[in-house]
């Protein structure tokens, strides 16, 4: 059952809108002529909790280490469907990964085809850490 929005239970709603309205065109404004890159993680995030980010392939440089985009995007699907989204400005997502390795707070292994390329798990709960309260960001 669907309930319909009722403005009585927010008393700033005209204030919450026109603050939505100056985000909706921010976000327009970040992206406009902008090169991005998608990626996309299948079902297994699910059960690893882990988010996880292409460094090399076959030795050489790749994914976020070769990528020209200004944005990343993380695609995380369940059974083909996506469940949510998550982007990044390229800098942030390098300094995220840089930084992830080199506090040990996540794994380098071998995956995709024939285990050609060199892949970074982060933890999902560890993603965030450096943008919440107590942190330096």
């Amino acid at each position: 059952m669907q309930q319909k929005l009722n403005n009585s239970c927010n008393t700033k709603f005209d204030i919450d809108l026109k603050e939505a309205e100056i985000f909706e065109q921010k976000i327009k404004d970040v992206f406009e002529n902008k090169k991005i890159e998608v990626k996309t993680e299948k079902d297994i995030w699910r059960r690893t909790k882990n988010i996880c980010i292409e460094i090399k392939y076959k030795g050489n440089k790749s994914g976020i280490n070769k990528t020209e985009s200004d944005y990343w995007f993380q695609v995380f699907q369940k059974d083909g469907n996506i469940k949510f989204i998550i982007a990044f400005p390229v800098t942030e997502l390098r300094q995220l990964v840089c930084d992830h390795i080199g506090d040990n707070t996540c794994e380098v292994k071998k995956g995709g085809d024939n285990l050609d390329s060199d892949i970074v798990l982060i933890p999902l709960n560890k993603l965030f850490e450096p943008f919440l309260e107590n942190n330096q960001c």
